[in-house]
């Protein structure tokens, strides 16, 4: 047993206890000296995930010592990215909550987030997992109403906290019929003995509730209603759920990949729904105003892409997506307040309208280059990755011009190469770091995941570029409400759990502001 091996391991318990520990700091002793003091441990925290990371990957430390630590790869990858954005939110937060009454609340409760995932990320057992993801739900819930007097934020918890119990129910009735059918707690005995020679009745459901789980917790439709309309929280709080917690899913995917991919209902689960998810939820993101609620529904539609490939067998190609959406979306939530610069920028120079010769010529280079890209990497098993290549490209290519600044196609096309290059050496990467993986699946996947694609292009041109048409008007009207889903949600939950509604005074004051008392009264 290598030294190597125990400071792996030991990194692996300490980064749940370092959260924990920070978190009872401030809770203790509110103070500007104690929220440095646990800052410290966050930094630490975060570079311990980074290590863990390297220790995982060199040969010397392939085997966990202790058995009750996940032996994953993708969760030592979560663990680094958990960390890095850690320290980027509390840093963040200094000075944006400078002076908030609930301070003690925010901090306290992302510290104790942070504790409940990386114990999931962690843990090889089954009710530790199921544990650590309900307490992950349970902190969030208390984020998410930091301000308790709105009623939009409170009917959002309300809505997410129902959803949240019935995955978890989902989850733990999976893991007792895996328990059963297969006499172990630990993840990773249960994984490696995939695939099976029977896959029987017990085990399909199993995979049904894991894929479902793994739905909700993504916010796919109906259930995606929440995650749009808990922007009223503070914005480290909105960038901690949209780059992190909301992967879980992804994760929950990754880890048991073997087990549900080998059943066809729990995989046609995941890609109808997310594949009907990924299109309305990219669409709608076009019709909205708010910049972020146009994040969150960006959010909805890159979850149910990440589903998608991990539906399709490319799990190194979702990795690689849950990594990068993670990083993108914690920045753009943080820096939001730039983006009225953008905006006037588009105005000045709005977007020019592509002729057809343009939209010709882009898709001829766009297909080219995906084209010779997979040849090289010969990943030629599915054609719908590389289709949504080429598409992304096209659009890319052909609306890369303004009224006021002539294209330069000239500058496009090598970025174009590049940026495919890139992507295939990142997915070669993950594809290594994930070593053996299930089989990607069959050609009917492949043939619907490649009419979504097809979908998504059609609307994206049709809403862009021909507005004034009476089909994208209609069709527009629709998806700006979502095709009214969230709706019939929110009315069945209030149904099955009513919701008593904060009263809000002064809507237009400051949440923490003491009622105003008249000298009469």
């Amino acid at each position: 047993m290598s030294s190597l091996n125990w400071a792996g391991s030991i990194l692996m318990m300490a980064l749940p206890l370092a959260y924990l520990l920070a978190a009872l700091i401030v809770s203790i002793q509110p103070t500007s000296a104690a929220r440095r003091l646990s800052g410290r441990i966050v930094y630490l925290a975060g570079a311990a995930g980074f290590a863990v990371l390297i220790l995982q990957l060199l040969p010397s430390t392939g085997d966990i010592t202790f058995a009750w630590l996940s032996p994953s790869k993708v969760g030592a990858v979560m663990l680094a990215l958990v960390g890095f954005i850690g320290v980027i939110l509390h840093h963040f937060s200094e000075r944006y909550l400078d002076g908030e009454p609930r301070r003690q609340h925010y901090d306290v409760t992302l510290l104790l987030t942070l504790t409940s995932v990386a114990t999931v990320l962690i843990s090889d057992h089954l009710l530790v997992v199921l544990l650590g993801w309900t307490a992950i739900s349970l902190c969030l819930h208390g984020l998410l109403t930091f301000y308790p007097n709105r009623p939009r934020a409170a009917l959002a918890a309300h809505k997410k906290f129902l959803f949240a119990r019935v995955a978890e129910l989902a989850l733990l009735a999976a893991f007792i019929i895996l328990r059963i059918e297969h006499g172990t707690w630990s993840v990773s005995e249960i994984v490696a003995r995939y695939p099976v020679a029977d896959m029987g009745l017990e085990l399909h459901v199993a995979a049904v509730l894991i894929a479902f789980a793994a739905l909700i917790k993504c916010a796919q439709l109906p259930t995606h209603g929440w995650l749009m309309q808990v922007v009223e929280a503070p914005t480290p709080i909105s960038a901690l759920l949209h780059a992190g917690i909301v992967n879980l899913g992804g994760y929950l995917l990754m880890l048991f990949g073997p087990v549900w991919l080998q059943s066809g209902p729990a995989q046609w689960l995941i890609l109808l729904v997310a594949g009907a998810t990924a299109v309305i939820a990219a669409l709608s993101m076009a019709m909205r105003v708010s910049v972020k609620v146009k994040l969150a529904w960006s959010t909805c539609a890159q979850m149910a892409l990440m589903l998608i490939e991990c539906a399709l067998g490319l799990f190194e190609l979702a990795l690689l997506h849950l990594v990068a959406h993670s990083c993108y979306k914690a920045y753009s939530f943080l820096s939001a307040n730039t983006t009225t610069q953008v905006w006037r920028c588009v105005w000045l120079a709005p977007p020019a309208p592509p002729t057809r010769t343009t939209w010709i010529l882009s898709a001829i280079v766009a297909i080219a280059i995906t084209g010779v890209a997979a040849v090289l990497s010969n990943k030629l098993a599915l054609i719908s990755p590389w289709l949504f290549m080429a598409a992304a490209l096209t659009a890319v290519l052909a609306e890369q011009g303004s009224t006021r600044v002539r294209s330069d196609m000239a500058f496009f096309i090598p970025l174009a190469i590049g940026i495919v290059a890139f992507y295939t050496v990142l997915k070669s990467g993950a594809g290594y770091l994930l070593g053996d993986m299930p089989a990607v699946a069959g050609p009917v996947a492949d043939i619907w995941v490649s009419l979504l694609v097809v979908m998504l292009f059609i609307g994206h041109v049709m809403l862009r570029h021909a507005p004034g048409n009476a089909t994208s008007r209609r069709l527009a009207r629709r998806l700006y409400a979502g095709f009214y889903l969230d709706e019939w949600a929110t009315y069945t939950t209030l149904a099955i759990w009513p919701l008593r509604f904060p009263t809000q005074r002064y809507p237009f004051a400051t949440d923490h502001v003491a009622p105003f008392k008249s000298s009469s009264s």
